[in-house]
């Protein structure tokens, strides 16, 4: 296998399957299947799409402060904005816990799941829209924020936890703050849905398939890729929701 080159990206090749969603997804054309596996062929604009979109997480930012870690590395308030670079205003004091991820096209659905573990109780989303430098980095952020809604809402949970804005957040900082969030009940469930691999797999195809096609130019009407989302979420909460029960009900056999 070949060694992991890139300064911008890592890859562990124990983890890569192979999928090549990453080449498929780079806005830029860096990424090049060699092998088998993904390499660097063109420039990284790092903008961390190919991370965010990989089924199994073989792919990690080169640099720690973007790293899952690394963005993570903060004191959770009840409310987390994720936002690209531009939409920060250096120097404020938001009311928030502001994560700058340079490009929206980062946030991996496990960064959302991460942050409600960690405690905080809404999180919202801050694209450049159709301005974005690494479009449609920006259009697949907010398809992956659609399908934490969902699941959220599969788990019991208000999917209005989670909301997308383009530019200032400002305004809808103060709106998530009036809804009065509890924690979120189930966080755990939450973190390993997003980390199935044919879950990830389906979100990270989503905005291409319904938007631009296959390979043939096929493309899959939104209501049927959006069902297609719907049934994957369901089996991933049921056999989720029924090992958390089994773990209850061995500890429960070990500690009689």
């Amino acid at each position: 296998m070949p060694e992991s080159a890139p300064k911008t990206i890592l890859v562990d090749y124990n983890k890569c399957i192979s999928c090549g969603i990453c080449v498929q997804l780079c806005p830029h054309d860096a990424l090049e299947l060699k092998d088998g596996v993904p390499v660097m062929v063109g420039k990284c604009k790092v903008c961390g799409l190919c991370s965010a979109s990989c089924i199994t997480k073989a792919i990690s930012m080169a640099a720690e402060k973007f790293t899952d870690e690394g963005l993570l590395d903060t004191e959770m308030k009840d409310i987390v904005v994720f936002t690209c670079r531009r939409n920060v205003e250096k120097g404020k004091d938001y009311d928030a816990t502001v994560i700058s991820l340079l490009c929206s096209a980062r946030l991996d659905p496990y960064l959302i799941a991460e942050a409600f573990s960690r405690g905080a109780r809404a999180v919202l989303l801050s694209t450049c829209g159709n301005n974005c430098r690494n479009y449609p980095g920006s259009a697949e952020a907010k398809y992956r924020l659609e399908a934490v809604r969902m699941i959220l809402e599969k788990l019991g949970e208000d999917g209005e936890r989670v909301k997308v804005v383009e530019g200032n957040f400002e305004d809808a900082i103060e709106e998530l703050r009036t809804k009065n969030f509890e924690a979120l009940k189930n966080a755990d469930i939450l973190k390993n849905a997003v980390l199935n691999r044919d879950l990830r797999a389906i979100i990270a195809r989503m905005r291409g398939i319904v938007e631009e096609g296959n390979v043939y130019g096929e493309k899959i009407d939104y209501e049927r890729y959006m069902k297609v989302l719907e049934e994957a979420i369901d089996r991933a909460v049921k056999i989720l929701n029924y090992l958390k029960e089994f773990e209850w009900r061995d500890q429960d056999f070990r500690d009689s």
